[in-house]
């Protein structure tokens, strides 16, 4: 956990010191823009923090004047023995909730990128969502309770 509060130190000073822009677009229509990428009013994302890829325990929201905020997760307190820690979550859970209920699919918010129906849990990969820095970077994206997050992060070389 002491890792993770690091991790969350570095994202807070980055943010402080990349400090997020607005750009006016026709229409009068604002945007964040936040680490080269638009954002459109209220939209909400975890932001991506090399080398770990993308914050789980951060959320960030473009505000109505345009600027980002971002904010830590709290985790609520846990009244179990072993908590579990599961990926691409922030907060660790009590291992009964951790399996997904037996009609997950019906309870879950599914999401829609580009035309595509993907269900809560679901990673997949987005074509020139963003620039790559390295030849073996891409856009993986994840759907979470009717929200896509995406990131950029190191892919394994196709054979």
């Amino acid at each position: 956990m002491d890792g993770m509060k690091y991790i969350i130190s570095l994202f807070f000073i980055f943010v402080f010191l990349e400090g997020s822009k607005t750009e006016q677009v026709k229409h009068s229509d604002t945007y964040c823009v936040f680490q080269d990428k638009k954002y459109r009013v209220g939209e909400k994302w975890h932001p991506y923090l090399e080398p770990y890829g993308l914050v789980y325990c951060v959320n960030c929201i473009c505000s109505e004047n345009g600027n980002v905020l971002c904010s830590r997760v709290r985790c609520p307190s846990l009244h179990c023995l072993s908590p579990v820690h599961i990926p691409h979550l922030c907060c660790p859970r009590c291992p009964e909730d951790s399996l997904p209920p037996v009609n997950n699919k019906v309870t879950s918010k599914s999401c829609e990128y580009n035309g595509t129906t993907y269900q809560h849990g679901e990673l997949f990969i987005a074509e020139g969502l963003f620039q790559n820095r390295q030849p073996n970077q891409c856009s993986q994206c994840s759907c979470s309770e009717g929200n896509v997050y995406c990131g950029l992060k190191t892919c394994p070389k196709l054979t």
